[in-house]
């Protein structure tokens, strides 16, 4: 009876978030050859990818490259907890200014501008949300 309850829960978690989580699956799909899924961080499915240059999480998906830290992950776990709380909302709140703003830091440093990447509000709360300081 527990497991028809959880995959009910999990089944509303994944459609309140299906936005982000039918992006992610795309994102993989294009990725094909350059992804696999390397199991699960705080229920959230890990996508190793070689493509993509950073980290992003897009609701129960994190897809990180082969070199990131334990604390990357983390941290996009954060993100998968906004998605969390924000379903549908995620990628106008959250997803859109995140990638900007990721954009932008990288440009900045390459011409030698550098600031806190995490004093953004959307990586500062992600950080908030799992404990990281």
């Amino acid at each position: 009876m527990k497991k028809i309850g959880n995959y009910i829960k999990d089944s509303i978690k994944w459609l309140w978030q299906f936005p982000q989580n039918m992006l992610a699956l795309c994102i993989e799909g294009i990725l094909c050859q350059a992804a696999y899924r390397e199991g699960k961080a705080d229920g959230n499915t890990i996508i190793v990818n070689i493509a993509l240059p950073s980290a992003m999480s897009l609701g129960d998906y994190l897809f990180v490259n082969p070199m990131s830290s334990q604390k990357t992950i983390q941290h996009e776990c954060g993100h998968s907890k906004q998605s969390d709380i924000l379903g549908p909302l995620y990628l106008i709140v959250i997803g859109i200014p995140s990638l900007l703003h990721n954009i932008v830091h990288y440009l900045c440093s390459k011409i030698g501008i550098k600031w806190n990447y995490y004093s953004f509000y959307t990586e500062s709360w992600a950080n908030k949300l799992v404990g990281i300081t």
